[in-house]
């Protein structure tokens, strides 16, 4: 869940798959909704018509599942499509954040390309032009599902997929609802995952809350389902 400064706006769930509450939700398509004829029921559902998504207003062209809006006055969000047209949402993504600067900005997509985990890693190679682009422009945050767990990483420089606490980018795989199945096998050395990887977690379910503070800092916290123990949680400040 994402909280705003208080500005009197309803929270913003993030999903990073399909389903979840139609109307709060900003979605991003999975490898399950292209089973279905060019994932076509889960624009319908979404009613992802141009320029709009379930009535919000949004940048980015109609039924390609990538697209872009502002939360508060100092982020602009990203839905990058992990699954389809992946060239072409480059160019699309340095256009728009050259177009809607912004202090802060956060890219959400489904496949992660940093995986500490052993069961699709390997997976995102072609979104690895996104994010040196989304680095080069002065992206901060990103944020993936697809595995049944939780991981964190350090900032990562993607140019090198070497640490870098100056200019890196911080990202999370949340794949911890909504399944029966958690993934609890991690070790993957795929694009350094094993030296970038800070918190690793596949046997508890829960949810991340990220709040975004006046300014340009932020918090995440990782919420677990009753009874469980394992959370996460940090700070950050926009760079």
């Amino acid at each position: 869940m994402i909280q705003e400064p208080p500005v009197n706006l309803p929270p913003i769930t993030l999903n990073l798959g399909a389903g979840g509450y139609q109307n709060l939700t900003y979605p991003t398509p999975g490898n399950h909704e292209y089973n279905s004829n060019n994932a076509a029921p889960y624009y319908s559902y979404f009613a992802a018509v141009n320029n709009q998504i379930n009535g919000k207003p949004v940048s980015g062209p109609a039924q390609l599942g990538y697209y872009a809006f502002d939360v508060g006055t100092n982020w602009r969000f990203y839905s990058m499509n992990s699954e389809a047209n992946t060239t072409e949402q480059t160019a699309w993504l340095v256009a728009d954040m050259a177009a809607h600067p912004k202090t802060c900005s956060l890219l959400f997509t489904h496949r992660p390309y940093w995986d500490f985990s052993t069961e699709h890693d390997g997976e995102a190679a072609s979104t690895l032009p996104w994010l040196k682009a989304f680095y080069d422009n002065g992206g901060e945050l990103v944020f993936t599902g697809h595995e049944h767990n939780y991981q964190r990483f350090v900032p990562v420089n993607p140019h090198t997929n070497q640490s870098d606490t100056a200019r890196g980018l911080r990202s999370f795989v949340v794949g911890t609802g909504g399944t029966t199945n958690l993934y609890n096998t991690f070790g993957s050395t795929v694009n350094n995952a094993q030296n970038l990887v800070a918190v690793s977690n596949g046997t508890t379910w829960g949810v991340l809350k990220l709040t975004l503070k006046p300014g340009n800092t932020y918090d995440w916290l990782f919420m677990p389902v009753n009874g469980a123990s394992f959370t996460d949680s940090g700070s950050g400040t926009c760079h």
